[in-house]
């Protein structure tokens, strides 16, 4: 059976106070501070009830002045009304019952409650309706219609996914998983559609998380530092704490970064040695470690070593996204968990879900937009906060890296934006880049022009196979050979790029859809110097800078001399630009097969 929802509407008053110019406000449930708002049966006259509403909390007549706004809260086929009206003033002489829960306020009182205690007002809705009153706001049918709906993510072809889609679908949360956490959060946050702290401390202790660790949660999920959190806010932060959640490939980038924020107390985006410990910590109590005071500082010590810090030292975000994707600093894959699943996984339930409402004069549409993979989407901040739209229609992208290539094709003078902080390249009007640094999405150039990352080594490595070496005007070591390196760390840089890429393998769809310009390589069998006739002509400047996408038709070892440093080459470019670098899988690259050739061996 389809999940069934009761239905109700919901209309609410906004009264003025004409001998002090205040409007009145009443606490909704010992939740915050809003407008009178009451929900009446579907079939109830809107109008009738906005007048009984306004009478009954004023205890005195009041007639209404006309409607402000008309918000449709729905999902699907299912949806409810949330009709705000504007009453005529309270006239001066009028005898007012005078009631503990409420609360007279001006616009400028409510605006410095909101911003002194943000948890006071349970949204922010009354606010944004007087401010527009204030601002000859004549409302219209048109005008007064706002739409609060879900925007579903994880649903779309997996070649078109954004790192929000990425991972939504990781925690496995259906259309109607997702619904049904949307008529939750409505539920919690009525009337306002925005959600407070103290609503979400009741939202996830009803999902098992203590009381206590709210607030480290609630940091974690307030994205935008608003002190307030959305519906996709909301979302993507159970998401992140789903069990089934895998701690790789996208997924993981995104949990690091609730991680961090959770352990972040002062909320500045880096990690104070304290606020590293306590990190350290969690991680030994998840693996059933002696948790004793000296144990757990000198564990502490040891992995700030990791990250080349000392215990006086913080730690940025970027720097921490790094280390841990690069399995440096381990741990974490048990931190920020739920307890349980935060939905029902049945996509068919007998449940019956009761759908109240919040008002809002806009229409609330996602937070994210998919980032782009070689710059960022810039709304009008200088810098902004890269994944978020732009209500800038005029968008354009801020290059992250430059770089030299010299005609070998090989990059020289690679720098990051942050790394030009207090050069003639970046002027004095620029805020502090090297703090904008931990707001960017992990973007592919980080990794593509990260030396240390594991995949970049491994194609340095492959460099050096690649060309002789000439000492004294003796060769020491011919082309396409490795000489005295170290074939050990060799096999273990290897294992790291083979674990890391099979994450990205498996998340991809089996039929592949590209777009051209895509050029199209057949067997290789072995073959390095063929493979790097094709990256000479093809790819010099790397697959990132080149205007196309490749597609390896397979067939990669056997035949010839070099399969294990074909692959090794293949696998790295497919880590560094997985978008652009496409590899399919031949008959040689079945067991059965390679026994009956030399690649096994």
């Amino acid at each position: 059976m389809e999940i069934k929802y009761t239905l109700s509407n919901r209309v609410s008053v906004l009264i003025y106070r004409e001998s002090d110019g205040r409007y009145l406000l009443v606490n909704n449930d010992d939740k915050g501070w809003w407008i009178p708002s009451k929900e009446i049966p579907i079939s109830a006259c809107l109008k009738t009830a906005a007048q009984t509403l306004a009478s009954e909390t004023l205890g005195t007549n009041l007639s209404l002045q006309g409607m402000l706004q008309i918000e449709v809260v729905s999902v699907g086929d299912q949806q409810q009304l949330h009709v705000v009206f504007l009453t005529n003033p309270v006239p001066k002489i009028a005898q007012i019952e005078k009631k503990n829960n409420h609360l007279w306020l001006s616009l400028d009182e409510m605006k410095l409650s909101a911003k002194e205690d943000p948890s006071s007002l349970l949204g922010l809705e009354p606010i944004e309706i007087i401010n527009k009153l204030d601002k000859g706001y004549v409302p219209t049918p048109l005008a007064a219609l706002g739409d609060f709906r879900p925007e579903y993510f994880g649903l779309v072809d997996s070649t078109h996914m954004s790192p929000q889609d990425e991972l939504v679908k990781a925690a496995r949360f259906s259309k109607e998983a997702q619904d049904a956490l949307f008529w939750e959060f409505c539920e919690q946050c009525s009337p306002s559609t925005s959600m407070i702290y103290t609503v979400f401390k009741s939202f996830m202790q009803n999902k098992g998380i203590p009381l206590e660790n709210a607030g480290k949660y609630f940091r974690a999920f307030d994205i935008n530092k608003t002190k307030r959190l959305s519906y996709t806010e909301v979302l993507l932060g159970l998401a992140a704490m789903e069990p089934c959640t895998p701690h790789g490939g996208i997924p993981a980038e995104l949990r690091c970064r609730y991680i961090f924020r959770y352990y972040d107390t002062d909320n500045d985006d880096n990690l104070q040695f304290s606020e590293f410990r306590e990190m350290v910590k969690d991680i030994r109590k998840g693996k059933d470690l002696n948790l004793d005071e000296d144990e757990i500082d000198k564990d502490a010590a040891t992995n700030a070593s990791i990250f080349g810090r000392t215990t006086n030292d913080n730690f940025p975000l970027g720097d921490f996204l790094q280390t841990v994707g690069q399995l440096k600093f381990r741990g974490t894959s048990s931190l920020f968990r739920m307890p349980h699943s935060s939905v029902n996984k049945k996509s068919k339930t007998n449940g019956t879900f009761k759908l109240p409402t919040g008002s809002s004069a806009k229409k609330r549409r996602s937070d994210f937009e998919p980032t782009k993979t070689d710059g960022v989407n810039m709304p009008s901040s200088p810098l902004g906060t890269p994944g978020l739209k732009s209500t800038n229609e005029n968008q354009y992208e801020l290059a992250t890296h430059t770089v030299k290539v010299k005609r070998t094709g090989a990059f020289s003078d690679v720098m990051a934006l942050w790394d030009l902080q207090g050069t003639a390249a970046m002027t004095t009007s620029t805020i502090d880049a090297e703090k904008e640094k931990s707001r960017f999405q992990r973007i592919q150039s980080m990794d593509t022009f990260n030396q240390k990352s594991h995949p970049n080594e491994m194609l340095t490595g492959l460099k050096y196979f690649e060309r002789p070496v000439k000492q004294n005007g003796e060769f020491t070591k011919d082309a396409f050979s490795w000489g005295a390196v170290d074939m050990h760390a060799l096999a273990r840089c290897l294992l790291v790029v083979c674990r890391e890429v099979k994450i990205i393998l498996s998340e991809e769809s089996r039929l592949l859809k590209l777009q051209s310009p895509t050029y199209i390589l057949g067997d290789i069998h072995g073959n390095y110097r063929d493979l790097v006739c094709f990256e000479k002509s093809l790819w010099r400047m790397g697959p990132m800078l080149t205007p196309a996408s490749f597609l390896f038709l397979g067939d990669y070892v056997d035949r010839g001399d070099h399969g294990v440093e074909v692959v090794a080459y293949l696998l790295a470019q497919k880590l560094l630009v997985p978008s652009k670098f496409y590899l399919l899988r031949g008959n040689h690259e079945l067991r059965s097969v390679q026994n009956m050739f030399q690649f096994k061996q």
